[in-house]
């Protein structure tokens, strides 16, 4: 089983950024007689927490049985019967370390040197429905293991993923 987890940075700001939305709600009100305003940014930290809470995925992890999407307050399990492809997410971070080389497919990519790239994986299931199941990139034995776990188990699905040291090697 491989399980790859969101950065910590990830999770704090999808903690943090509603409860401080609901709280900047409810200083306006204690500031001033109004409620339109305080509704306002307490609606935007409710609807942003559903959103960080029960849509946006803390960890993955894939076995033989299928793929799991924790999120903070639910778990998605999706069959390897329903993945048909195995995607990089459309944007995000690459990461790369100060002075490793980027060859050493032991070290995760997770420092400093950013660059806009695909960086987590996505999965396309039955339905046409693309579903992101990381947010950051793996290192190259993950991947690997990713790969060797879809192609045992989900023969037919394609696999479009590129290699993480593809993404970190590219000027």
């Amino acid at each position: 089983m491989v399980t790859i987890r969101s950065s910590t940075w990830n999770v704090i700001t999808q903690t943090l950024s509603p409860l401080l939305l609901i709280f900047i709600g409810v200083s306006l009100k204690l500031g001033r007689s109004g409620w339109l305003l305080p509704l306002v940014w307490i609606g935007a930290g409710l609807a942003l927490g559903f959103v960080a809470f029960y849509w946006l995925p803390i960890a993955a992890s894939f076995d033989h049985e299928g793929i799991t999407r924790r999120f903070l307050l639910r778990r998605q399990r999706i069959s390897w019967d329903n993945v048909s492809a195995v995607i990089r997410t459309k944007s995000g971070f690459a990461f790369r370390r100060r002075g490793h080389d980027v060859d050493d497919h032991r070290v995760a990519p997770t420092d400093k040197h950013r660059r806009w790239e695909s960086a987590g994986l996505a999965v396309v299931i039955a339905k046409g429905k693309e579903l992101a199941v990381t947010e950051r990139l793996e290192t190259q034995d993950e991947y690997e293991l990713i790969r060797t776990l879809t192609k045992k188990h989900a023969p037919e699905a394609n696999w479009r993923a590129s290699s993480p040291l593809s993404l970190l090697i590219r000027e």
